[in-house]
């Protein structure tokens, strides 16, 4: 049952079209996985996985998001859409088993560089993506934490990489997440910005009064 679990788990991120959310905290990754499958392609997985005829199977299942442990599944939830269903799989780990047990990020990407340390992160993903079998994966991540950068797309406070067939076998993902909460540094540019405009006034009015005394002496 058990590497029928993984195989189900390879299976949803290949649907047509899957969006696959992380959330990088100071303790902690949520994992959040949104899979559209149309009626059709549940019956072609099905047959693929040699489960049975039951489409239904690969929705019925407990789905495993770690390696090595089948005890731990994903919380989901399950939407009919005018197309067919909408599979949504959730699951926290702490960073360090995100790290080593997360099927995902030790199974999809040939080069896997992911450093937490001191509530900061540093990703480095590349090489050929192993599980893009429909037409695109959408990768978002985002933080608590400021984001020091990143070279995705900027979507609101997240960034975005998409991974098609034009650079599966040649994704660049790479982000640096400090320690630091986005509040604190919100707070901390307000202060830059409160300061800046006080130093301006302060030049503002000294220059005027300099002038003011200027335009005296004139007279």
């Amino acid at each position: 049952m058990k590497k029928i679990c993984l195989l189900l788990l390879v299976l949803l991120l290949t649907g047509c079209n899957s969006d696959y959310e992380i959330e990088l905290n100071s303790k902690s990754v949520k994992e959040n996985i949104k899979i559209n499958i149309n009626s059709d392609e549940l019956s072609d997985y099905t047959a693929e996985a040699s489960i049975g005829d039951d489409a239904s199977f690969l929705i019925d299942n407990d789905i495993n998001p770690l390696i090595n442990n089948s005890d731990v599944i994903y919380e989901k939830e399950i939407k009919d859409t005018d197309l067919g269903k909408e599979v949504t799989l959730k699951y926290t780990f702490g960073p360090d088993d995100f790290k080593n047990y997360s099927y995902f990020l030790n199974n999809c990407f040939e080069n896997v560089r992911f450093d937490y340390k001191g509530d900061s992160y540093e990703i480095n993903l590349s090489g050929n993506f192993y599980c893009l079998y429909g037409d695109e994966v959408n990768i978002k991540i985002k933080s608590d934490n400021a984001i020091k950068n990143a070279n995705g797309k900027k979507d609101g406070s997240s960034y975005v990489w998409t991974i098609d067939k034009s650079n599966y076998e040649n994704v660049d993902i790479s982000l640096k997440i400090t320690s630091a909460s986005k509040v604190r540094n919100y707070i901390y540019i307000g202060i830059a910005i409160v300061f800046g405009i006080a130093v301006l006034l302060f030049l503002i009015y000294y220059i005027g009064n300099f002038m003011g005394r200027n335009n005296v002496n004139d007279i």
